[in-house]
């Protein structure tokens, strides 16, 4: 097992500006948090927790990303650091209780790479000619850590998903350069209801063509609180969808 002292040698050593965390102090959850709200006021559209959140396991972040969105959870940030396997897992919950998370996806910590070297240090003696110098070798595996902070929202979305445009090949396929794809739809949201899917493409809303994803928000946030035919292409198949839009909050 190895010394305290020859640990906190060698974090002393290769920690500067890599994102370690000192040992006895500082949370580097905290330290290397980044918020994602832009300082707003959340109160009104999240519910903020004041609990320990609910902690899940990671696997791919784009996926978990759009999976925690279709849960109707909004990020509120996240902590990335690379560091030695000192850090304490109970330093990311702490965060989430600052943050008022109600859900904190954690992925496994990714090794990256080993630091070796070796560290001078004097021994004590009763005469400083007798005093013998030893160098202490170390290696140190250093590792990436990743956690994303969530909370759950409180307002009801007036349409219900994520969209994004259209690529080039995609606009090739349909021979159009307007319209939007769904890549995620919120469950028990409007679009939920009517059964628009992910993968969707969205080409006009009440008859009026939408030529990208602000045109289609501007065009949702028109007809807010009425029930509208969205024309979506799923497919080779043209569909006409009756969608009761949520009122805007």
């Amino acid at each position: 097992m190895r010394h305290w002292s020859i640990l906190l040698i060698a974090a002393t050593l290769l920690g500067t500006g890599c994102g370690l965390p000192s040992m006895g102090g500082g949370n580097p959850y905290t330290s290397f948090y980044k918020d994602v709200t832009e300082g707003k006021d959340l109160s009104q559209m999240v519910e903020l927790s004041t609990d320990k959140p609910r902690v899940i396991a990671g696997t791919n972040m784009d996926a978990d990303y759009l999976a925690m969105e279709e849960d109707n959870y909004t990020m509120l940030g996240y902590s990335e650091f690379n560091s030695t396997p000192a850090v304490d897992p109970n330093d990311a919950i702490i965060q989430g209780v600052k943050v008022h998370a109600s859900a904190m996806v954690v992925y496994e910590r990714q090794f990256t790479e080993t630091k070796s070297g070796s560290t001078a240090i004097v021994l004590p003696s009763k005469s400083p000619t007798t005093a013998q110098t030893i160098n202490i070798p170390y290696n140190i595996d250093r590792f990436d850590y990743d956690v994303t902070y969530w909370a759950k929202l409180k307002n009801r979305p007036v349409f219900g998903v994520r969209w994004r445009n259209l690529t080039p090949e995609e606009r090739s396929q349909i021979g159009s350069n307007k319209g939007v794809l769904i890549q995620m739809v919120r469950k028990g949201s409007p679009a939920f209801q009517a059964d628009i899917l992910e993968g969707d493409i969205v080409r006009k809303v009440a008859e009026q063509e939408v030529i990208d994803i602000a045109d289609a928000s501007d065009k949702m946030g028109q007809f807010a609180g009425r029930t509208v035919v969205v024309e979506v292409l799923r497919g080779n198949t043209t569909k006409l969808v009756q969608v009761a839009l949520n009122p805007k909050s």
